[in-house]
């Protein structure tokens, strides 16, 4: 698992709001990933996803319809190995 985390100093953090709660949130992403590929460096950004309602077809998309390089960069990656298996937090 990935988590992209913002630092709290950083820009637009009254943007950062679950969606469920609105409650105000560190988190910018997550990524449930169990492939072998390598973990995020410093330096990686992570992809955007977002939905042209005019060009959104249930029937052919999930909620997304484009998708892009994130405007964040990696600055920090930390790793916790757990009994069960290894997180990696991204800051």
């Amino acid at each position: 698992m990935e988590v992209y985390k913002a630092d709290t100093n950083q820009p637009h953090w009254k943007g950062r709001k679950l969606q469920h709660t609105q409650a105000l949130t560190k988190i910018m992403q997550e990524n449930w990933d169990k492939s072998d590929r390598p973990i995020p460096q410093v330096g990686d950004r992570f992809t955007e996803y977002v939905q042209v309602s005019s060009e959104h077809d249930p029937n052919i998309h999930g909620y997304s319809t484009h998708y892009k390089q994130g405007d964040w960069e990696v600055v920090r990656v930390e790793t916790y190995t757990t009994e069960l298996e290894t997180v990696c937090k991204v800051l």
